[in-house]
Order: structure tokens, then C-alpha cells, then sequence
């Protein structure tokens, strides 16, 4: 239907008239649909840039591609999910260092559950 994820993603931002008629009255402009494609353009620029880089490196080992793959930064703060480490596991709360706490404290709170119920939930028994 669309000739590329990009092409859909424009469409989709039409689907929010309220968003677009309130973002042309501020700002004359719909500022949230420019801003998303250009957050989409970055991201999808670093996806390219990093298969490139791979299909070219295959024999590298796992730590070489890593130091050498480009990353997204995303410009929402803190970022649209909690924190993770260098293997992209989330830290939990208990880790977090003062930087994480200040970027996210706002946002995230630590669980009031016990951690035997937390890893209840987690293998789906609760």
C-alpha cells in the first residue's frame, strides 16, 4: 500500500487531526509529524549504517562489531524505556547508579512488591 515504512509513517501522523490542527496553530507548522519523520530518518540511517558495517565485518568478533556499530540517541530524556546495560538487559532498580536515578526517578519508581513476588510474575505465577 505505501512504497516505504516511511511513506506509512507520514500517513499515520494524518490520523491525529486534534495533534495537526493544534500543532498548526502554535507553531504553523506540524511540528510533532516533523519531528517524528526526522527521529525516524536518524534511526533508520544508524539501522543502514550498521548492516552495512556487519555484512562487511562478518569474521569480527562480538566485542569488535560492538565497539564499532553505531548507536541511536534517542532526544526524549530520560528514554522511551528504562534503563539497560551494554547487553541491553534492564538494570534493575536496586543498580541503579545516581545518574540513572537522576534521569528516571521522576518517571519510574521502584516496585512495591517483594522480590519473591516480583519473580512470581515474572515465571507467570501470580
Amino acid at each position: 500500500m505505501f512504497p516505504t515504512l516511511r511513506d506509512a509513517m507520514s500517513y499515520i501522523m494524518y490520523t491525529f487531526p486534534i495533534v495537526r490542527r493544534k500543532d498548526e496553530k502554535a507553531k504553523s507548522e506540524y511540528r510533532t509529524k516533523r519531528v517524528i519523520l526526522e527521529n525516524y530518518d536518524q534511526m533508520t540511517e544508524v539501522m543502514k549504517a550498521n548492516s552495512e558495517w556487519r555484512m562487511a565485518n562478518s569474521g569480527n568478533s562480538r566485542e569488535e562489531i560492538r565497539q564499532h556499530l553505531r548507536s541511536y540517541h534517542s532526544p526524549l530524556n530520560p528514554p522511551p524505556s528504562p534503563p539497560t546495560d551494554v547487553d541491553d538487559s534492564f538494570i534493575p532498580y536496586e543498580e541503579w547508579t545516581e545518574e540513572i536515578h537522576r534521569r528516571y526517578a521522576k518517571e519510574i519508581h521502584p516496585s512495591k512488591r517483594t522480590g519473591d513476588e516480583n519473580a512470581a510474575l515474572s515465571n507467570g505465577e501470580a
